[in-house]
């Protein structure tokens, strides 16, 4: 047999042939390449200036921090001065310098939570009948509220449950919390408001030099413990600025602000507080008529500069309400502001506006707690806050009434309802 030979699968391939580039031009060419480089460089530098770059005008401002802290509770704009990358630097600035006041804000006030480094509420509730060192500007804030020698901080016990009724899911939950819709909550309540106001159950007293003792009774510790208000831990929460909180918050962060030197800003909170800032520009405010009836927009203050504003309202309209208010099926609204001497959340008005250009939230709503909690609204009343510097505004039957002539009211009708401006103030007393 013939040996037979396997097939040569061994493609055709044609000879490979060199070819010579040409040497001409070569320095050419290395330019051209190095100006496409640059030019993609550039491009992208102007993609980036474009991406870095910030329009001047008006911005809202988050807070730059990594650190849990309260600018959730706040709105805050503020004015660029130019725009391109000189604005975005003094964007991150602002942002930087708000962070840095809204987690001071949120870790002083805080009533349950100790921080390392720092003597909040929270250290001066976890230790009674010691005493402690506080933070200066705590200090301060303790030593304002008993300035004006109402016992609002004791209200703790209560508050917790009345932050349970504002963060109710339905009518049911909210009424067990509701001492107006509940007897047993009516009773503890009840018991609360006697030990806060015997005068020997709890007494903070102020030492001086940043030094605070709270006194506290072992029949009252007792009753908490009993009645279930103890963290997991065993602590009580003796004191809370509740409502009062953020009023102190604002003004701390706009005293930061302003001594960072950040002054064309607004901040408003969700219940109620208001900044404007140095260079802030004009401001306007909502005034509504708020009755069982229902709530109607009234009118609208506008003023300009400097300004401090407190809203204390019986209505949830105009706000989230979340964790500050709880409406009812009904239309009752249950809010946050209690009167002292029974812990009953109560008002005479149902929206009442105070400003200032010289004092703080804190300290006007502190003066306006009385007026608004009374059994009848008193005009005589508003027009006394005056020697104060503050000015009220709100309205009354179908009038939009003012206590100050350094505003603008204006006056809102419908079909069904006419309001008309009324201005209880003359040019000698506001000056």
């Amino acid at each position: 047999m013939k040996e037979r030979k396997a097939p040569d699968h061994t493609p055709a391939v044609k000879p490979v042939e060199k070819i010579e580039l040409s040497e001409k031009h070569i320095k050419l060419r290395i330019v051209l390449v190095i100006l496409l480089i640059v030019a993609a460089l550039c491009a992208f530098a102007a993609a980036i200036l474009f991406w870095r770059s910030t329009d001047a005008g008006w911005r809202q401002i988050a807070a730059s921090t990594g650190e849990t802290n309260c600018s959730g509770e706040f709105i805050f704009f503020y004015e660029i001065s130019e725009g391109g990358l000189k604005g975005t630097e003094e964007l991150e600035a602002v942002s930087a310098a708000y962070g840095e006041a809204a987690v001071k804000a949120y870790r002083l006030f805080e009533p349950s939570v100790r921080f390392e480094g720092m003597r909040n509420l929270a250290s001066v509730n976890s230790a009674p009948n010691q005493t402690v060192t506080v933070d200066e500007t705590l200090y301060n804030a303790l030593e304002l509220v008993q300035r004006f020698d109402v016992r609002l901080l004791y209200y703790a016990p209560v508050y917790a449950l009345y932050d349970s009724l504002f963060y109710s899911l339905n009518d049911e939950l909210a009424a067990e919390y509701d001492p107006y819709r509940s007897e047993g909550t009516a009773e503890l309540v009840a018991r609360i408001a006697g030990f806060v106001n015997d005068g020997e159950s709890i007494c903070l007293e102020l030492l001086g030099e940043g030094k605070v003792r709270l006194k506290v009774s072992e029949e009252y510790t007792s009753f908490l413990h009993m009645n279930g208000f103890a963290a997991e831990d065993g602590t009580l929460t003796y004191l809370d600025f509740f409502f009062l909180r953020n009023a102190f918050a604002i003004d701390l962060i706009a005293e930061h602000m302003t001594a960072a030197g950040f002054t064309r800003g607004q901040i408003s909170s969700l219940d109620g507080y208001s900044r404007v800032l140095k260079d802030g520009g004009a401001f306007s405010m909502d005034v509504y008529d708020a009755s069982e009836e229902g709530v109607w927009l009234a009118g609208k203050m506008t003023g300009e500069g400097a300004v401090s504003a407190v809203r204390l309202r019986s209505h949830s309209v105009g706000t989230s309400g979340t964790g500050h208010f709880y409406t009812f099926a009904d239309g009752k609204t249950a809010h946050p502001y209690i009167d002292t001497e029974d812990g009953l959340y109560k008002s005479c008005i149902g929206d009442l506006i105070a400003y200032s250009r010289g004092t703080g939230c804190a300290e006007i709503v502190l003066s306006l707690m009385p007026v608004y909690t009374a059994e009848t609204f008193d005009v005589g009343k508003t027009e006394a806050l005056k020697e104060q510097g503050i000015r009220s505004v709100y309205c009354l039957g179908r009038e939009v009434c003012c206590t100050g002539s350094d505003v603008e009211l204006t006056a809102f009708s419908y079909d069904d309802r006419v309001y008309t401006c009324l201005l209880y103030t003359s040019d000698a007393a506001d000056d």
